[in-house]
């Protein structure tokens, strides 16, 4: 077995709120880095991977309800990775589920956040068949331990050793969604809210 490797996603996000009438700006960035030249991860989809609010509405302000992004949304975060077929991988969001006002932690001053984790491990061609397939956590749920791919037929495979230090081991791709839910929105003033959010991905298994 190879030693297991990470991925780690980060995103920081933060929203500027106006009063009633105002409009506000939000922007996220997320960077990747992969510890393995065997796998690989990018960002993919219309939104490039910002989980983009302002997409369900363009004005948000005190006192108004949730606001959704669905699965099926275009602004949905987006990830795909590719990995030697017979790993497994090891995926774990971890977040702070609220929104918080330039370092204000105060209950007042927070905006509720919940996110929501859905994958796609059945090798599929691109992000839109991915996601039409793809398989959503219950509710609550941000840890999974999937198969690279689900219909990789476990068999015998020389080590590189065998086949020289060129030999590539089969490859396969896994679609991760990112989405959720940011408010109901309180009575809360205006400025800048942020959260972080972060996704590890351990990778484990294969052949020496």
């Amino acid at each position: 077995m190879t030693a297991g490797k990470a991925i780690l996603i980060f995103s920081f996000s933060f929203i500027l709120f106006g009063f009633p009438g105002t409009s506000f700006g939000q922007r996220t960035t997320i960077s990747t880095w992969s510890g393995s030249d065997d796998v690989t991860i990018r960002p993919i989809g219309v939104g490039y991977s910002s989980l983009n609010f302002n997409q369900r509405s363009n004005k948000i302000t005190a006192n108004s309800g949730a606001i959704y992004v669905r699965k099926e949304d275009e602004n949905v975060a987006i990830f795909e990775i590719e990995a030697p077929s017979e790993f497994h991988l090891e995926i774990n969001m971890d977040y702070t589920p609220y929104m918080a006002k330039e370092g204000d932690f105060s209950k007042g001053q927070s905006i509720p956040m919940s996110l929501y984790l859905a994958y796609n491990n059945q090798n599929a061609p691109n992000e839109i068949v991915a996601k039409k397939e793809s398989i959503d956590l219950p509710v609550g749920v941000t840890s999974i331990t999937i198969p690279v791919n689900s219909k990789y037929v476990d068999a015998f495979m020389a080590s590189n050793s065998e086949y020289g230090m060129n030999f590539e081991k089969p490859k396969s791709l896994v679609y991760l969604f990112v989405f959720g839910t940011l408010g109901p929105i309180r009575s809360v003033s205006a400025g800048n809210y942020h959260s972080q959010i972060s996704i590890n991905v351990n990778v484990a298994g294969g052949t020496n």
